[in-house]
């Protein structure tokens, strides 16, 4: 009981004074990867009050299906052409000619900002070919568009345009 009264009045004397911070400095935090936006709401019946934060992701985030058509230089008509782009960092690219013939190229791809770029070998031949792809990637919009080139073997040279499946 004698340490008690002590203790109490250590605890009554700590209250009584506090210290305060005289010296405040506001601090702006930029995040440049992830656009965060903060709203204040109040709760009803209830003084409290909350920050809410929405995270804005990709729309089209690059990592999927994309279909369109593709369309060989020198060519008036298109014709069926896919990706399937994984996030291992590997792609598959699927086409169906104009007679109806089809072929299949894999291979890595990369993407720096808007730069998307791929090394395509096809699949179903018996010769070596290797494309080289590079285009330009909307995550808004929902489109990949560029043309690839032939770097290993012989092949027309082409454009393309895809849009995301959601």
């Amino acid at each position: 009981m004698k340490l008690l009264l002590p203790a109490l009045l250590a605890i009554c004397l700590c209250s009584i004074y506090s210290c305060t911070k005289t010296d405040n400095t506001k601090t702006t935090v930029y995040d440049t990867t992830t656009q965060i936006f903060k709203d204040t709401t109040v709760i009803k019946d209830t003084t409290v009050v909350k920050d809410t934060v929405w995270e804005k992701n990709a729309q089209n985030p690059i990592v999927g299906l994309w279909i369109g058509k593709y369309l060989n230089n020198g060519d008036v008509d298109s014709f069926y052409y896919s990706y399937d782009i994984q996030a291992n960092g590997t792609m598959i690219s699927s086409a169906i000619g104009n007679t109806n013939n089809s072929d299949a190229c894999s291979g890595p791809w990369q993407l720096s900002g808007t730069n998307f770029t791929a090394t395509l070998t096809l699949l179903s031949s018996n010769t070596t070919l290797v494309q080289a792809i590079t285009a330009t990637y909307d995550s808004t919009a929902g489109t990949l568009t560029g043309q690839w080139i032939y770097t290993q073997g012989s092949g027309i040279n082409g454009s393309f345009t895809l849009t995301r499946v959601p």
